[in-house]
């Protein structure tokens, strides 16, 4: 009798040991996948990152727009790197270039303005002031409401 019941829990043992076999690849099959969705939700991250660096060079070009006094300072480059727009024009004064420069500054996009140079030049007869200047870019930031760009319609001037 004693003997028969230690055989039968043996073998109660050996059956719920087989059924744990049975469990074991499917919490690993568990711990696979849990790896595979952190997998996927740090490319998600990056194509989100990428996504929204690639709208940064529009809204940088529509901010600088926007900024750039109309008829009173008009660019003759625009150099974008990582984290820093340099820019360089003619502006009819030098009240001009600090009134843009006050722009940039308040600007959400940029996180400075810096005159790196100025000088007197003649254009067309006319007496303007050459200047060049380094701003740096703040990251990256939600598109406005209605779009890139969404009732913004003050173009750089761009002339000699």
């Amino acid at each position: 009798a004693l003997g028969s019941r230690i055989q039968g829990l043996k073998e109660e043992i050996a059956a719920l040991e087989n059924e744990k076999k049975g469990y074991d690849k499917i919490i690993a099959d568990m711990k696979k996948l849990d790896e595979e969705k952190v997998e996927f939700e740090r490319k998600i991250q990056v194509i989100a990152e990428l996504q929204a660096q690639a709208r940064i060079p529009v809204r940088i070009l529509d901010e600088v727009a926007r900024l750039v006094p109309e008829n009173r300072i008009w660019l003759d480059s625009l150099t974008q790197e990582p984290q820093q727009l340099t820019l360089s024009g003619v502006a009819l004064d030098n009240a001009t270039i600090a009134a843009f420069m006050v722009s940039i500054k308040q600007s959400p996009l940029f996180a400075d303005a810096e005159l790196s140079r100025t000088a007197q030049t003649v254009v067309a007869g006319q007496k303007l002031k050459s200047f060049g200047l380094t701003c740096g870019i703040k990251g990256p930031t939600p598109a406005p409401e209605g779009g890139e760009g969404a009732g913004q319609a003050n173009p750089a001037k761009k002339g000699s």
